[in-house]
Parts: C-alpha cells; sequence; structure tokens
C-alpha cells in the first residue's frame, strides 16, 4: 500500500445533525474533528489503536529506555498521528519508566526561542531523576519539505550539542511526508533511531469503522459487511479520509431513507458521491 500523499481533497469533519444521529439510533458522531496535538484529548473523543500505533507506542517505549536520545517519527498523511501523539502525551508512564511529556507543533519561532517554550512547559530536563521527560515536536508540518528538513536537522544539531546536559530529555522529531521525503530523511540523518507510521490495512480500518460506530452508541448496523469494506477500500490507509467517509454515507443514507447502507448504495464512485452528498446533507440538515 501505497504511502504516497493523495490529491483528494481534504475536508474537515462536523459533527452530525441530531436528526440524521436519531435516523441511526446514535448518541453522538462517530469521529472527531482533527485537533491540534498539544491539545488534550477529550473524554468523548474517539481513538482506535491499530496496529501501527501499537507498534510506534512500542517504539517509543524502547526509545525511552535508552539513555536520553534523540529519535524521529515520520509519519504517512491521514494515520492518525495527532490522536496517537495527544495520548501518547496523557500517559504518566511507558512500560515501567515513568514519564513526563510535552507536545508542541514548531511554528514559526527561532529555535532558541522554541526550546525555551518547550522548558517552562516541562523543566528538569537536565537534573538526573526517576522520571524521564519527553519532547514530541511536530516539525513544521504545514512548511516546505526543505524547511522541515531545516528545522529537523537544526534540532539534531542542537541536540548533540547539549546532550551532556540532557540526561533526564528524549525529543522526539515527528516528521509528516510522503513516502519519497521520507527516505530523503532517514539518509540524511541515518544516526538517529526512527520509526515509519505507515498507512493502514484495509482489515484494521474495518475494524475502526466498528469500533467508532460502537463508541458513538449504535445498537445496530448502520452498513453491510459488503459495504464497510468498500468504505475501508476507499479510505485508502487514510483513518482520516475513512472518518469522511463514514460521515457522507452516514448523511447520504439519511436523505435516501435508508435503514441500512449496502455497497450497492455507496456507488462506484464513491469519492465523487459521497463527497457531494456530504456537501447537499450538510446544507439541508444545518
Amino acid at each position: 500500500m501505497s504511502d504516497e500523499f493523495s490529491s483528494y481533497p481534504p475536508e474537515c469533519i462536523t459533527s452530525l445533525a441530531p436528526t440524521v444521529l436519531n435516523h441511526w439510533g446514535l448518541l453522538a458522531s462517530p469521529f472527531d474533528a482533527p485537533r491540534p496535538i498539544a491539545q488534550r484529548p477529550l473524554p468523548t473523543e474517539f481513538y482506535f489503536r491499530g496496529d501501527q500505533h501499537v507498534a510506534a507506542w512500542h517504539w517509543l517505549q524502547n526509545l525511552v529506555r535508552r539513555p536520553a536520545c534523540l529519535g524521529m517519527l515520520t509519519t504517512s498523511t491521514g494515520v492518525g498521528t495527532s490522536a496517537l501523539l495527544r495520548h501518547l502525551a496523557t500517559t504518566s508512564g511507558l512500560g515501567r519508566t515513568a514519564i513526563e511529556t510535552a507536545t508542541a507543533e514548531w511554528g514559526n519561532q527561532s529555535l532558541v526561542r522554541f526550546i525555551e517554550d518547550l522548558n517552562q512547559t516541562a523543566g528538569g530536563v537536565d537534573t538526573v531523576n526517576s522520571v524521564r521527560t519527553v519532547w514530541m515536536v511536530d516539525v513544521a508540518p504545514a512548511c516546505q519539505v526543505s524547511v522541515r528538513y531545516q528545522r529537523a536537522a537544526a534540532l539534531k544539531n542542537w541536540y548533540q550539542t547539549n546532550a551532556h546536559n540532557l540526561s533526564n530529555l528524549t525529543v522526539v522529531m515527528v516528521i509528516r511526508r510522503n513516502v519519497d521525503h521520507v527516505r530523503l530523511i532517514s539518509n540524511a540523518t541515518h544516526s538517529i533511531p526512527s520509526h515509519h507510521l505507515a498507512r493502514w490495512s484495509d482489515h484494521e480500518l474495518v475494524r475502526c469503522i466498528g469500533a467508532s460506530l460502537r463508541q458513538a452508541g449504535s445498537t445496530r448496523p448502520a452498513f453491510t459487511v459488503a459495504a464497510t469494506a468498500r468504505l475501508a477500500e476507499a479510505a485508502e490507509g487514510s483513518v482520516s479520509r475513512l472518518g469522511r467517509l463514514v460521515h457522507a454515507a452516514l448523511l447520504h443514507g439519511y436523505l435516501a431513507g435508508l435503514l441500512q447502507i449496502s455497497r450497492k448504495d455507496l456507488g462506484g464512485r464513491l469519492h465523487e458521491e459521497i463527497r457531494f452528498d456530504h456537501s447537499a446533507a450538510q446544507r439541508r440538515t444545518a
């Protein structure tokens, strides 16, 4: 399965209208709108920890067991990176290692200012104690590739220069890019322990649909087995796109008066049809 960015236009998930929720017997929308990684997860936030997230979690556990070091998490688009980081930031330990976390996006500020801000969020990084500090730094996700690379290199140089004072600190650079850019970064920083968060399998996405509907209070299947498989296939490994498709399909089914959505109801050109129905339904249920 390719890790390339898709040309499918991004659309934000909005909460389903009460009439739509009532039609499907739901208490809430099955997926949540994307939120920044620095925000703590809400008690009601849907989070499905698929195989890719489990592997990333174990990698980070192994990373923090080492003496203080720098790691790199590269991620494909739409794989739930922000949700994973938000939930990592709420834990007080990884395995048997007690940790404190600070999660931040590196925007337009200088490296010096960014490090100062992180130090204020999670201090004590230059002391030895039983609690490790983990910085998870989203490296300029909205910037061009060259800028992301420069910032990753600058952070690496800062860490290497100050490593003797950072015995209690683990820094994880989070770099979102397509597969070619991942190779570029990996080749240039091969000495840094790294892990790649890749696209999800169709099987994992099918499980994700079921978990999201149960979390939303569903007591009856809104989709046939074949329709669920079609949605997972159309998501092309992206859990964020899957959320948009499921929301749009529920709106489509509500407008059509369906009691259960079949593969035939979704149609052959799922992206185009669902996107059109999503826009029309939002206007009619607003």
